[in-house]
């Protein structure tokens, strides 16, 4: 049924004023939680000791910290626990470790222990960065300064560098053995990493039309691969999607682009795109159709507008429960579903 929905709304027309036309799928609140300091990432932990779901919601920068929600009752989420005085601004997760950063090309990153998430403990620390992505077999990518490869399996509380490369960077996004390694003003860059120490350069997206490459994610069968520019300020594309059947040959297929507003981050499941859109909010695509990627729904987290910065800061799509979790810089952390508009049934997307 999920497939079919989604094959019945596909468009070419890619104007916000199409929502009503083509979405078979709708974004539903479930709840808002006020939360203290200037929010910037979300990301999601199970505690497999009790099965409940906890939202890991980072404020300021190199002095903020993290927020610990749990969100196993979606419609009443409870923060259980702050971290305060570690870096703030990117979180990811690994086992019972959380890991942070602080947006910066300096300073220190830390390593929280969450087996009992009420109750916090911080047990490390490492050289920071900008972002990073930790796969589920323990290797961390960080960005900014360069590209960096970890590995996290020898000992969790101290990362172990595998390898570096580049000047800049800025995020790193890893499915299956693909690297897609956004690499600011530098261009992106796709590596076969099936040894992560010693990555191979496949092909590179290096587009006048691209201002900064910030972010992105593949489409499930990996052949195409969407880049988020949060340099963008209109006319030129938020959004571009990249033919990559031949990562040594990228194409451009689509783009979406919003006047009123700056790209953040975008995740992908199945077929649909979770967008993290600043001032216009959290924002649903449907990208079954190469060069036909379509905006379903839309709900605007912030009274805020404009092409700055601000709003919807943090997407997590990758709940087990289906659950999706936004940060809003100033409005607090939002749950939603995703809901069939015909009969009102929730979706759940496997990641």
């Amino acid at each position: 049924m999920f497939l079919t929905l989604l094959s019945a709304c596909s468009s070419s027309n890619n104007t916000p004023d199409n929502v009503q036309q083509t979405k078979q799928l709708k974004i539903q609140l479930e709840s808002q939680l006020a939360l203290s300091g200037n929010l910037t990432d979300v990301w999601g932990y199970v505690d497999l000791a009790t099965g409940k779901e906890y939202a890991l919601v980072g404020f300021g920068s190199r002095n903020g910290g993290v927020h610990i929600v749990d969100v196993s009752n979606a419609k009443q989420p409870a923060r259980v626990a702050t971290v305060n005085n570690i870096a703030g601004f990117d979180v990811k997760v690994w086992q019972h470790y959380f890991y942070t950063v602080n947006g910066g090309s300096s300073g220190t990153g830390a390593i929280v222990d969450i087996a009992d998430p009420a109750n916090p403990q911080v047990v490390g620390s490492f050289s920071s960065a900008h972002n990073i992505f930790i796969t589920d077999n323990g290797t961390m990518f960080m960005e900014f300064p360069g590209l960096r490869i970890m590995d996290l399996n020898a000992d969790p509380l101290n990362p172990k560098q595998i390898w570096r490369g580049g000047s800049e960077g800025h995020d790193a996004t890893v499915v299956g053995n693909r690297l897609y390694d956004f690499h600011g003003s530098r261009g992106t860059n796709i590596y076969d990493i099936s040894s992560p120490s010693s990555p191979q350069l496949r092909g590179s997206i290096s587009a006048p039309t691209v201002i900064y490459h910030h972010s992105g994610w593949p489409t499930k069968d990996g052949n195409y691969l969407l880049l988020c520019d949060e340099g963008a300020r209109h006319p030129t594309n938020d959004i571009t999607m990249w033919d990559i059947h031949d990562p040594g040959n990228p194409e451009l297929v689509d783009s979406y682009q919003d006047s009123t507003a700056i790209v953040h981050n975008l995740y992908i499941i199945d077929e649909l795109a979770f967008v993290s859109y600043y001032n216009s909010g959290f924002r649903l695509f449907d990208v079954s159709q190469p060069g036909e990627m379509t905006l379903m729904d839309e709900f605007d987290t912030t009274p805020a507008t404009g092409e700055v910065f601000g709003g919807a800061f943090g997407v997590y799509p990758f709940a087990p429960s289906g659950f999706i979790y936004v940060s809003d810089s100033k409005e607090g952390l939002f749950i939603f579903s995703i809901q069939d508009e015909n009969t009102n049934a929730k979706m759940i997307l496997a990641p």
